[in-house]
């Protein structure tokens, strides 16, 4: 069966479209632009699919990512940034033209691009427009956290047998480090609480 992936952003997305690439039945639309399926698609016709991550750790790596391209900033200032998200209703363009305009006197960046910030975009929002677009539920939403086995049933609907190998790890203490404190905790919370909601992740910091 033909297979649409929708990377979301730091959940093991490059390691799926390092497979998907090397089929021509398999088609992505990533969160990055990098990548995008046609307007002539009959998603009728396709097994799509995502990968959710709790939204702690999924911070917790972005802020991991960040430090790896030289944006060297605390959780505090990836939350700044999300808030900022959130008023601007996530729009990217309105968030990097703001955020350029702010780097001589914040040092808000270090370096920048649209790439980056879309790893701030709720997933819940990303998956309300996919499923907007394609008339229906996604067939499947699998979780970081139970990747093998998800993997496993995502690659029999699309009938191919490639292992999944994790690439692009960023570097980063367990979230449980970067949410130890409750006021932080509870900004992660607020903003991403339709992730916590829609997906069943639990709110607390386990200590």
């Amino acid at each position: 069966m033909n297979g649409l992936f929708f990377h979301i952003s730091k959940t093991a997305g490059k390691s799926q479209l390092h497979i998907i690439d090397k089929y021509d039945h398999l088609q992505c639309y990533n969160t990055d632009g990098y990548h995008d399926y046609g307007d002539d698609i009959k998603f009728d016709e396709y097994f799509s699919w995502t990968i959710v991550r709790n939204p702690f750790d999924r911070l917790a790596s972005v802020l991991g990512a960040w430090k790896w391209k030289n944006v060297h900033k605390t959780m505090a200032d990836i939350l700044d940034l999300a808030e900022l998200g959130q008023k601007l209703n996530w729009k990217l363009s309105e968030m990097f033209n703001v955020v350029s305009k702010d780097i001589q006197r914040t040092d808000l960046w270090q370096r920048t691009d649209m790439a980056i910030l879309s790893h701030l975009v709720p997933m819940s929002l990303y998956i309300k427009i996919w499923e907007a677009k394609l008339g229906k539920p996604l067939s499947f939403i699998g979780r970081f956290e139970n990747l093998t086995e998800d993997w496993n049933f995502i690659k029999e609907q699309v009938c191919i047998t490639d292992k999944l190998l994790l690439l692009n790890r960023s570097e980063h203490d367990s979230y449980e480090t970067y949410f130890n404190r409750k006021k932080i905790a509870d900004r992660a919370i607020a903003l991403y609480e339709e992730d916590f909601e829609n997906f069943k992740y639990h709110k607390g910091i386990i200590k």
